[in-house]
């Protein structure tokens, strides 16, 4: 039953944080860490945690700095990695024993999602009031801390399904299209997928739908090496995006909130060594005395940027400094490196959502557990079919049915 709650609640995003005064309560996280005790008591092991190398790399340079008082916001990272591992570690049992139920669930919050945003369109299309038609959700009511709005950018309708905005909605999206990709039993959802993908009207979902389905069709004639090479730039592409752009020419403040981050990181590179290795002290005082903080408080007051890097990029840059930041992309790629399919799937994620915070999001060790599953499923099955000399395309488990309905 808590696994079912899990994927129904899990992209509906305005229903599973509920705010207690001030402080936000993410109880589909607590689920899932509540799953992951729960079976390991009934199991009565303690399982490897070898996957979760990435957030423990964090968590390391997090204590350490903790430890020797080089910052408060330090202490609050050890809370947040502590809570994310021990959630990875239940979407991980999750995948293994009871992938279906998962899946099933989550496409039942999908159907949802797509007819709520076909209604979301039909109601601006026809230039109705938004809140009196249900468009925008009275989500203050519950969570005091989040928004539900629907955008009209640019003459173009964007619809947020049950996600505080579109580009939210695109994630969740996104990985109900890998899930769709990978298992043939939900592969006729595909197209609804892609179009609701379009409905977003999110940027990164047009370069997200490009890198991936440009990877998916060409993987086999791609060496893993070049794949690898696609997936450090994935990191590296958004880096040097906000490294060379000119806050002063013009951008909206999307663009701007993301971008002042990375230029307080161009700012102090080279003159502070120890926060360029292990991040800085405090993020809020690092914001507030950047020079590049001039001219743009409005950025930081409507987008809260002192509070937020707005990306999880450059939360790993600023937070764990270059040290975190290489640690954290090596060990991913060491437990998805067996499979193209696997890295491409971590690749075009990345770019879906590089320009928010997702590194406390139950979803994206959604898509990392789904690789790492996956692979392993796809070389039990590889060896079983190999046996029967039937083998057409393993590898995208087009001829393996690794979930079958």
């Amino acid at each position: 039953m808590i696994i079912k709650l899990v994927a129904l609640l899990l992209p509906l995003m305005i229903f599973n944080t509920i705010s207690f005064g001030a402080v936000p309560l993410p109880f589909v996280t607590l689920l899932l860490a509540l799953t992951c005790a729960i079976m390991m008591w009934k199991r009565k092991i303690i399982p490897g945690f070898s996957y979760t190398a990435p957030l423990l790399s964090l968590l390391v340079i997090s204590f350490c700095k903790a430890i020797f008082l080089l910052g408060t916001d330090s202490i609050v990272d050890v809370v947040k990695i502590s809570t994310m591992l021990i959630a990875l570690a239940g979407i991980y049992f999750i995948f293994k024993e009871n992938l279906q139920d998962f899946l099933q669930w989550y496409f039942y919050a999908m159907i949802l999602i797509l007819l709520y945003m076909v209604y979301q369109f039909v109601v601006l299309a026809a230039g109705l009031d938004r809140s009196a038609w249900g468009v925008n959700l009275p989500v203050e009511m519950w969570n005091a801390n989040a928004w539900h709005v629907s955008i009209i950018r640019d003459g173009i309708i964007r619809v947020q399904g049950f996600a505080y905005e579109p580009a939210y909605l695109a994630i969740f999206l996104g990985f109900a299209l890998f899930c769709a990709n990978s298992f043939p039993g939900y592969r006729k959802w595909t197209i609804f997928i892609v179009v609701g993908l379009f409905a977003t009207g999110s940027r990164n979902t047009m370069v997200f739908l490009v890198v991936f389905y440009g990877l998916l069709f060409s993987y086999k004639k791609l060496s893993e090496n070049f794949i690898g090479f696609i997936y450090l730039l994935s990191f590296f592409f958004p880096v040097a995006t906000f490294f060379l752009l000119d806050l002063n020419d013009g951008f909206d403040v999307s663009i701007l909130a993301r971008a002042l981050p990375y230029k307080v990181i161009a700012e102090n590179i080279f003159s502070d060594f120890w926060s360029s290795l292990i991040g800085v002290a405090s993020y809020v005082d690092a914001i507030d005395n950047s020079a590049y903080l001039y001219g743009f408080s409005d950025v930081v007051i409507s987008e809260k940027v002192n509070e937020d890097p707005k990306s999880f990029i450059a939360y790993l840059i600023l937070h764990f400094g270059f040290l975190g930041f290489f640690v954290f992309i090596f060990s991913q790629w060491w437990f998805l490196r067996r499979s193209k399919i696997s890295l491409i799937y971590m690749t075009s994620f990345n770019l879906l959502c590089f320009n928010i915070n997702v590194l406390f999001w139950p979803i994206y060790w959604c898509v990392y557990a789904l690789s790492i599953v996956m692979q392993k499923k796809i070389t039990v099955a590889t060896e079983d079919i190999s046996s029967k000399n039937d083998v057409t395309d393993a590898e995208h488990g087009t001829s393996i049915g690794l979930l079958k309905k």
